[in-house]
């Protein structure tokens, strides 16, 4: 192993040589696959949900008399990766869950990396939505941050389809001090189609910002076409479960792209070495529809062969090359991969440069400024709100303030029923106060009539509204450092 290329996990110490391929377990079809033969082969880490353990009654009372996450897929001795549940939101699948309450959950059943429940953004999402989004997540993983005590917390980079909005959240995760680096909400960018000039300026950029030796892992990248490209623009670190999905449609892997047929296995010139080719023959491979299928050992073998080959060319400092032959090879046999957007993108990529936003439309909603002043009940000025003499001179709302009053006002009043207005009071309060005053202090200190029906405005809140988004709400800093306005027009 080369030192300089090696992750340890903070407390458990288990070393991983980078790059890294990370599986994802599910009980109904991984099982076998994780045994010692493929961890002899370079399978050195696996990710669980750890959500759907969580929901499970009887695994989790299991953990709680004693039973491991290391028991629970079979004794695996490698690294363990958790996930929060929060990549399901991209099937649109309702996550209903506490964010502190799943960090924790995590920690409990020692993870050697942990996620927080940050907000996927899918490709669609407009600018106002994906910034909401985005600020939030940032709430989350700062919290999760300070309450991860055994496992290392993935910093999980947002932002959609807008460039800019990644820079901005790449500066604030490295600012928090993340020790462990992720690319999130990618998949739909460059899943099916090859299309990889967006993904890999975005992880270019995030490599130039972290440092040179930092983990970055890009959630849900798992063919191996895509990881040569990826790994060459900065990310060391991958995860999937595309071996069991390829497998399940009939698709081979290869480093040049994935094929159906073993006619096109053969013009691609790929033979393969993995154990179960050279036991089964490749042709036996493709042709394997069991419930255990061949395929999938295949395609799991293919992607750690992938990671392999580009460690040890990393010590030559030969992966260009590689990328130059992978690249030549695809492109050569375009007529297998009809739709693959490869050579234009990776051609876009090379140029440099920022990337377009990544958006179908320039719509843009009412601004939030316009929003938060549509009068509602609860919004009259009562006894007292004036500024009275000795206050510290409050600043005013920042474009990106006033956009977080808004989410988090109109998710408790829809959520909880709350009067929106009292709601929009609250929170533009506490964000307009000075750094060194929160709202819970000014309220404690009230002496006048309109400040203690504020105060009693905030017990009900805090009784009614989700815990995390005040906790996350009370350590809100008015002076980020993402502000400034929207592109005027994005494609």
């Amino acid at each position: 192993m080369n030192e300089s290329n090696i992750f340890r996990t903070r407390s458990s110490g288990v070393a991983a040589e980078l790059p890294l391929f990370i599986p994802v377990y599910r009980p109904d079809y991984s099982f076998r696959l994780f045994s010692r033969e493929t961890r002899d082969y370079g399978l050195n880490a696996v990710m669980v949900n750890a959500f759907l353990l969580f929901r499970e009654r009887e695994t989790k009372a299991a953990f709680g008399q004693g039973y491991s996450l290391r028991e629970h897929i079979g004794g695996f001795d490698g690294a363990l990766c958790t996930d929060s549940g929060a990549f399901q939101q991209l099937s649109g699948r309702k996550v209903d869950i506490d964010p502190v309450e799943i960090v924790r959950f995590q920690n409990f059943i020692k993870t050697d990396i942990a996620a927080p429940l940050d907000l996927i953004t899918p490709p669609e999402t407009d600018y106002d939505e994906t910034l909401r989004r985005m600020i939030v997540s940032q709430y989350r993983i700062e919290e999760a941050l300070e309450i991860s005590d055994y496992s290392d917390l993935a910093g999980i980079q947002q932002g959609g389809g807008f460039y800019s909005l990644r820079q901005k959240h790449i500066r604030q995760l490295a600012g928090a001090g993340v020790r462990y680096y992720g690319i999130g909400s990618m998949v739909p960018f460059f899943n099916k189609n090859h299309d990889i000039s967006f993904a890999c300026a975005v992880i270019r950029d995030a490599r130039s910002v972290i440092g040179r030796g930092a983990p970055m892992h890009v959630y849900g990248a798992g063919d191996p076409l895509d990881i040569a490209f990826m790994f060459l623009a900065g990310a060391n670190i991958f995860d999937s479960s595309s071996y069991a999905h390829y497998a399940q449609r009939g698709y081979y892997m290869t480093p040049y792209g994935a094929v159906n047929n073993d006619g096109a296995r053969e013009k691609l010139g790929f033979e393969c070495g993995c154990p179960v080719c050279a036991v089964f023959g490749q042709t036996g491979v493709i042709a394997d529809t069991s419930a255990d299928a061949l395929l999938q050992w295949h395609n799991l073998y293919t992607i750690l062969d992938t990671m392999r080959v580009m460690r040890a060319l990393t010590d030559g400092g030969r992966v260009e090359e590689y990328v130059s032959d992978v690249y030549d090879k695809h492109v050569a046999n375009a007529d297998l991969f009809p739709g693959s957007m490869l050579a234009r993108s990776w051609e876009q990529y090379l140029r440099g440069g920022a990337p377009e936003d990544k958006r179908p439309d320039d719509i843009r909603r009412p601004s939030a400024k316009k929003r938060l002043n549509v009068g509602v009940p609860g919004d009259a000025p009562q006894p007292g709100d004036a500024p009275q003499p000795g206050d510290a001179p409050q600043p005013a709302l920042t474009d990106i303030e006033t956009e977080t009053i808004v989410y988090l006002a109109d998710e408790c009043a829809g959520t909880y029923k709350i009067d929106r207005g009292q709601i929009v009071a609250l929170l533009a309060e506490e964000l307009a106060l000075p750094k060194n005053m929160n709202l819970r202090a000014r309220l404690k200190g009230a002496k006048t009539v309109g400040d203690a029906r504020r105060l009693g405005e905030y017990k009900a809140f805090r009784k009614n509204v989700r815990a995390n988004l005040y906790r996350s709400l009370r350590k809100y800093k008015p002076a980020v450092s993402m502000a400034g306005a929207p592109p005027a027009r994005v494609v």
